[in-house]
């Protein structure tokens, strides 16, 4: 290979996370397979066994596939989904040949749900049929007071409405949320109430529907859709994506769908409750809200949750950690059962398999922004997922590459055969400028990736050099790709099936996240901080 790694320390952890590969190797499944079959497989790794590459199964990509020696396909067929009258819409017609063809030469092919990143918006035709499907936030207004004196507020015009108000004494400064007292709301824009005794804080909680500064609306020019995201918690909203993309692309195929697709693939759906924007802080510190949500939070733990909002944003006693811990759990709960579960209630009717990765998922902050738990999100996935990034040698030591064992620990939990890693160039620094990285760091992270619990890679390095203005790829010659491929899948070849066999149990934190987490208007890498002393502790 051209590519190499001047540093000999990197060279050095090569070399001992290869040896600890083989080890596990050793103890975990050599054993079932046979021998004769093994040594014709790991010369030639058949193609389950290698990269999924992304990109459409079209008589040109099948030709590049079989010259780079690529095992899978992953195919984003989002222009087949636009209306027909749409300058980019593409005829649904020809998925099938194409997917035809790809079984012929022996590719498997992952269908994206993303049409428009993230996932969930179907190009943002779920909230446009359904403008109450459109995803909220819940945002707090305090106004402070002593004494029995009357008090109104009126919400800014770009709120939607309020959905609660309460009024809480205050001891020497600190809310006591254990008293505190709903006030009626008959207007949907101003609460009129009178103070209490001694000094007291009037919250009003309102929703905001998230229509600027969202993941979603940063990706709109990219990839060409509304920003109009959906409530993930929203099942009703949740079985209208389906409808619009899995079920349409389904229908595409037609007959014999389960023999052409292993299964569908989302991208980093999440609840949009992160302000993005990097440059200024938001207006509004958000949480996740939906309509089902107080009647769940009561069937899971047995009281109201209005009265006691307020510890969604203060208070550090037990009792206000204990609510946030019950609220997060709630917001998972809902979140799981109408994407994750319906989604793959819906591919195992049709005989496919559900997977995808998820947002930011080294940092346990996030878990709880972006999913309430998301282990437990991830646990009705049939393939745990991750995308993890590719370091240059500076980083290579302090990268958290065990992130990977969230996603493993959810396979052995709910004793799933596959986990997919994503190796992505572009996070962990790489950038748009180094689309190609060097093909040892591209090793060193899946050796990494391996380690930790991943059996199956797949990317999206351009295989052509190529550059623009933004955007710059050296691409790879066949020979080095076949190479790594050969050597990505002689090593998920080993690994696929085997069973990490330990007496040490490490436990997943998620409730004192949980606990800690309250809303913020700040980007998210000016969130993580704020947590970064606990996961480094854990």
């Amino acid at each position: 290979m051209e590519s190499h790694i001047k540093s000999r320390q990197t060279s050095k952890l090569f070399m001992m996370v290869w040896a600890g590969i083989c080890f596990a190797t050793c103890i975990g499944c050599q054993a079932d397979l046979p021998e004769n079959g093994l040594k014709k497989n790991f010369k030639n790794p058949p193609n389950e066994y290698r990269i999924i590459q992304y990109g459409e199964p079209t008589p040109r990509w099948l030709e590049t596939i079989k010259k780079y020696g690529i095992g899978g396909c992953m195919a984003f067929f989002h222009n087949e989904l636009r209306d027909p009258s749409h300058p980019k819409y593409q005829d649904p017609a020809h998925i099938d040949p194409m997917l035809n063809a790809a079984k012929g030469n022996g590719v498997q092919v992952w269908l994206a749900d993303d049409y428009g990143y993230p996932s969930g918006m179907a190009g943002g035709k779920v909230v446009g049929e359904n403008p109450e499907y459109e995803v909220r936030s819940l945002v707090r207004f305090v106004v402070d007071g002593t004494g029995r004196k009357p008090v109104s507020f009126e919400i800014p015009k770009d709120l939607e409405r309020i959905v609660s108000a309460v009024l809480c004494p205050l001891e020497n400064g600190d809310i006591d949320v254990a008293h505190g007292q709903v006030i009626p709301v008959s207007e949907t824009r101003q609460v009129r109430a009178e103070g209490i005794d001694g000094e007291w804080r009037l919250s009003v909680f309102t929703l905001k529907i998230r229509q600027r500064d969202s993941q979603a609306q940063s990706t709109m020019e990219q990839f060409g859709h509304s920003g109009r995201y959906p409530d993930l918690m929203n099942g009703a909203a949740m079985k209208r994506f389906i409808e619009l993309s899995h079920a349409r692309l389904a229908e595409a195929v037609g007959e014999g769908f389960a023999s052409k697709v292993k299964g569908f693939y989302t991208n980093e759906p999440n609840l949009m409750q992160l302000h993005w924007d990097w440059n200024t802080p938001g207006a509004y510190a958000y949480l996740p809200w939906s309509a089902g949500l107080p009647q769940r939070f009561m069937q899971m733990h047995g009281y109201d949750l209005l009265p006691v909002l307020d510890a969604l944003y203060e208070g550090e006693g037990m009792e206000c950690r204990r609510i946030r811990m019950h609220f997060h759990q709630t917001v998972a709960d809902l979140l799981t059962e109408s994407f994750a579960r319906q989604i793959r209630d819906w591919c195992a009717a049709r005989g496919v398999l559900s997977s995808g990765h998820f947002l930011l998922n080294e940092y346990l902050s996030m878990h709880v922004a972006s999913y309430g738990d998301l282990m437990k999100f991830v646990s009705e996935f049939d393939i745990p997922a991750l995308d993890i990034g590719i370091p240059n040698p500076d980083r290579i030591e302090t990268f958290p590459y065990q992130q990977t064992r969230f996603f493993s620990s959810v396979a052995a939990w709910k004793e799933r055969g596959e986990v997919i890693c994503l190796l992505d160039p572009i996070i962990a620094g790489g950038g748009l400028r180094r689309l190609s990285p060097d093909l040892p760091l591209v090793q060193n992270s899946a050796n990494m990736a391996f380690l930790h619990g991943a059996n199956q890679m797949s990317s999206y390095f351009p295989l052509e050099p190529k550059e623009t203005e933004t955007e710059k790829a050296n691409g790879y010659t066949p020979e080095e790709y076949r190479a790594l491929n050969e050597y990505i899948g002689r090593i998920s070849l080993l690994l696929r099936g085997a069973r990490r066999e330990t007496s040490v149990a490490l436990y997943y934190p998620i409730a004192m996240f949980q606990a800690d987490y309250k809303p913020s208007n700040l980007f998210w890498n000016q969130v993580v901080p704020m947590h970064q002393e606990r996961q480094q502790a854990w």
